[in-house]
C-alpha cells in the first residue's frame, strides 16, 4: 500500500527533480515500483536510495530497469545507492560504475 500512495503523490508532480528515499528500509522488492516512478518523471536529475536494505541483486535490477525506461536516462545524472544493509546475508558493495546519458555525458553511480 505504501508504494501505491507514493506513486499517486508522484503522479501529480510533473516537475520532480530530486527524489531522496534514503533511510526508508527499501528492499529489492521496491525496485520495480521505484523504476516506474523514475520512468514517469523525465525531469528527475537525482535519485538517492542510500542507507536502505536493497541487496546487490536488487540494486542491479533497479539500475537495469531505470536504464531501460524510455525517459529516465535523459535527465538523471546521479544515483546514490551507497551504504546498503541487506536484511539477509550482507553483500559486498557494488563496484563503482558509470554510464552515459543520451548526450554522451557521464552519469555517476555512487556505491558504498
Amino acid at each position: 500500500a505504501g508504494w501505491r500512495t507514493l506513486a499517486g503523490a508522484f503522479a501529480v508532480n510533473d516537475s520532480l527533480e530530486v527524489l531522496d528515499l534514503s533511510c526508508n528500509e527499501l528492499t529489492a522488492d521496491s525496485a520495480p515500483y521505484l523504476a516506474q516512478v523514475v520512468a514517469g518523471h523525465p525531469s528527475l536529475e537525482r535519485l538517492n536510495v542510500s542507507m536502505n536494505r536493497i541487496s546487490l541483486a536488487g540494486l542491479r535490477r533497479l539500475l537495469r530497469d531505470i536504464a531501460a525506461a524510455e525517459h529516465a536516462a535523459e535527465e538523471i545524472a546521479e544515483v546514490d545507492v551507497s551504504a546498503q544493509q541487506p536484511a539477509a546475508e550482507p553483500q559486498p558493495p557494488a563496484p563503482a560504475a558509470s554510464r552515459h546519458d543520451a548526450d554522451g555525458g557521464d552519469i555517476e553511480l555512487w556505491t558504498g
